[in-house]
């Protein structure tokens, strides 16, 4: 799956960072009926997967006062830092994020931060194995001795 951080300034979204882990990603059935797309492409623009997701600044604060009635209501920030989780697939390239008017907000490329990130993983798997066989290895002889 691929973990993307992106960051909301006043309607414009950027990346701020990317992770390639291994794992499921959400399978998105159940969408709200309106809200910003991000739409998945390859390095051709065409669509690999589109779902459509809530606003990333604002979410309902609630609270309540000392007689114990309960106020509160949306809150919209103007910045906000949020991360979405999407299946990872070699031919993506790119991000494309729409908000409720289909409006272009963020055009993000994601191929050199990917390959990056996919090596880095597996650098750090085959080094954790090896630790793990050399403290086998090790114990195994001692318990001999």
């Amino acid at each position: 799956m691929l973990i993307v951080k992106l960051h909301y300034d006043r309607g414009n979204i950027t990346l701020a960072d990317q992770v390639v882990k291994y794992g499921f990603a959400p399978d998105r059935k159940l969408q709200p009926d309106s809200g910003y797309r991000l739409e998945a492409l390859d390095k051709k623009g065409a669509v690999l997967q589109s779902f459509l997701f809530d606003a990333p600044n604002v979410f309902i604060a609630e609270g309540s006062d000392e007689k114990g009635e309960l106020s509160g209501g949306p809150v919209v920030l103007q910045q906000t830092d949020f991360a979405l989780v999407l299946a990872y697939s070699p031919q993506l390239s790119s991000l494309r994020i729409k908000n409720t008017q289909n409006a272009v907000v963020g055009a993000i490329s994601l191929e050199k931060g990917q390959e990056f990130r996919a090596t880095k993983v597996i650098a750090w798997s085959l080094l954790s194995l090896a630790m793990i066989l050399a403290l086998f290895a090790v114990f195994r002889r001692k318990k001999r001795s």
